[in-house]
């Protein structure tokens, strides 16, 4: 039942070539992060191929504006300004991408839930940024309907 070999097996082994990353791409040119907030580069960062086994390192041009974490993983927004945050393999291949760093606002909540307005006359509509100790100078919000025969925004 059992066969049996008496003879000799050759093998050759090679040296193992670890696959190279052959291009890095962040998702975005810009993105934005809030003062005090954290920004995980993985997740906006794409490498070719996949399963690229390069060591990546990633630096601020500005670390006193977004200041990388002490394990690498995150950046944290110190101050209000703009870094370039570069990602780097350690065959070369490289990817930047440009962090603004404010204190923006992250979402907006309209002060009247129902404006109701006359024909021919007009309102304003009042909003609140939040969270409220958003920095105004910067934030621009343009208003829509999705009523358009009902109304006209100027």
């Amino acid at each position: 039942m059992y066969s049996s070999y008496t003879g000799t097996y050759e093998a050759t082994l090679s040296e193992y070539e670890p696959i190279q990353i052959t291009e890095l791409a962040f998702g975005n040119e810009t993105y934005g992060l809030r003062t005090g907030n954290s920004w995980y580069w993985n997740n906006y960062l794409t490498k070719t191929p996949y399963e690229g086994e390069n060591a990546i390192t990633v630096t601020s041009s500005d670390p006193e504006v977004a200041q990388l974490s002490s394990d690498g993983q995150y950046f944290t927004g110190i101050a209000k300004g703009t870094a370039v945050i570069t990602a780097t393999a350690d065959n070369g291949v490289s990817a930047s991408t440009t962090l603004n760093v404010g204190n923006y606002a992250s979402s907006i909540g309209s002060v009247n839930s129902m404006l109701y307005v006359a024909v021919g006359s007009s309102v304003k509509p009042e909003y609140v940024l939040y969270p409220t100790d958003v920095d105004t100078s910067d934030e621009t919000v343009t208003w829509s309907s999705h009523m358009t025969t009902m109304t006209a925004l100027h």
